[in-house]
């Protein structure tokens, strides 16, 4: 069993009120054994990655604030991740599972999520491959809102930005940022380096 710890701040929108929230959030893995150790530190790596740099300081919505986003101009650069409800931390829970499972391609496996928030006031919540695993995600996602739960299913690093100029959809590659798997190529093996240059994300760093 491998467990990563991380902390990351986030604002979400729930209810109408913009509210200023961090989370505590351990992530309980299992490498597959059949996976070679090349890709399962590759994949350890992308969690990272993503988490610091484009969940952290990211603005976290439902489809009713997503679609108001879209058609407002907003007066301040923020990387946002639609859910397909209201940001609370069972969904952020299960949005979270879903995504770092597509992250890892099966080099890995999430048996457990847990995460506490400023915000629950001491309630916490955690998720298990017991609870429906990353099939339950499109299960919850009210008619109209299937694409906020495709959302979460893609393995890449994408992630909305919105700014005075409107909202675009910033799409990269694992292989872009340095962190592609190890692929067999004319029956050679072809390895990756890390060496991440990500596209400015929640945080609006650059990465080189």
């Amino acid at each position: 069993m491998i467990t990563l710890k991380h902390k990351f701040l986030a604002t979400i929108i729930i209810d109408g009120q913009i509210l200023p929230n961090s989370w505590d959030l351990n992530i309980d893995m299992v490498p597959n054994p059949t996976e070679s150790t090349h890709d399962i530190s590759v994949v350890t790596d992308r969690v990272n990655v993503w988490i610091e740099s484009m969940l952290d300081n990211s603005m976290l919505v439902g489809p009713a604030d997503m679609h108001l986003l879209k058609e407002m101009p907003c007066p301040f650069s923020i990387g946002v991740h639609p859910l397909p409800d209201e940001p609370y931390d069972r969904m952020v829970a299960i949005c979270l599972y879903t995504k770092l499972s597509a992250i890892m391609e099966k080099k890995m496996f999430i048996n457990s999520i847990w995460l506490e928030s400023y915000q629950s006031q001491g309630i916490s919540h955690t998720y298990t491959s017991e609870d429906g695993d990353a099939d339950l995600l499109k299960h919850l996602a009210e008619p109209g809102n299937e694409e906020f739960a495709s959302y979460w299913y893609r393995k890449d690093p994408v992630f909305f930005r919105v700014d005075d100029a409107g909202m675009e959809l910033k799409e990269q590659t694992w292989g872009e940022l340095g962190l592609a798997l190890r692929e067999e190529e004319d029956g050679k093996v072809v390895p990756m380096r890390f060496k991440p240059r990500i596209i400015p994300g929640d945080k609006g760093d650059d990465i080189a």
